[in-house]
């Protein structure tokens, strides 16, 4: 009897203790220190690499898949995925990102809205988001959402800014959609720009000469 007791107070918890769980970020991850994460939402994707080159798209789609202008850039990137349930608008995250990095001093790069479910092909339509992450590939196997929809999904959104500071540049690349009526998903990019360290390989084109003079051989 008492085992049937806790193994019911064991269920009973299950309901509660679920979406505790379910709200808590992927381990190893965490905001980057530029810039905060949206109240109430969870990171359900993060990657960084030390030095990787990244595609800012500036203009509308102008064919199948294709936009003409890019801003290419190169150095650490770091990628955050954000989940947020609730009764949130993409356009409220929208504003508020966008309000942010205005507040900090970053020239806007790109910008766009689409309060609505859409397939527009200017900046920030889910069809031009489309394009940018073909250039820029969100994970596969990670359940990264972000170019999906359901039944309720809704409107788009996207802002890139830069930052120069003390001879420094970041870019802050910021996406979103409305999944359904209560989730927004959003990807944080944030580019600290950097030269890849391209001096590490010497090629010592003496090398074959000596070692014939040497042993009559290479």
């Amino acid at each position: 009897m008492k085992k049937f007791s806790l193994i019911l107070m064991f269920l009973l918890l299950l309901p509660v203790a679920s979406p505790l769980v379910a709200q808590q970020d992927v381990d190893g991850s965490a905001d980057h220190p530029l810039i905060s994460r949206y109240p109430g939402s969870r990171i359900g994707w993060y990657d960084v690499q030390e030095f990787d080159r990244y595609k800012i798209a500036v203009g509308p789609v102008t064919g199948y898949r294709h936009i003409e202008d890019w801003l290419p850039v190169e150095g650490k990137v770091t990628r955050i995925y954000y989940e947020l349930s609730g009764t949130h608008s993409v356009t409220e995250v929208y504003l508020n990102y966008l309000n942010a990095i205005k507040k900090a001093g970053m020239e806007i790069v790109a910008e766009g809205l689409h309060s609505k479910a859409n397939i527009a092909k200017n900046i920030g339509g889910r069809g031009w988001l489309l394009v940018h992450f073909s250039g820029n590939p969100l994970p596969p196997g990670q359940n990264v959402q972000l170019l999906n929809g359901s039944s309720t999904a809704g409107g788009s959104c996207f802002v890139a800014g830069k930052l120069t500071r003390n001879g420094a540049t970041t870019y802050v690349v910021v996406s979103g959609t409305q999944f359904r009526d209560d989730m927004v998903l959003f990807m944080i990019d944030v580019i600290e720009v950097k030269a890849a360290e391209d001096d590490l390989i010497i090629i010592d084109p003496d090398a074959m000469l000596r070692e014939i003079e040497m042993n009559g051989k290479v």
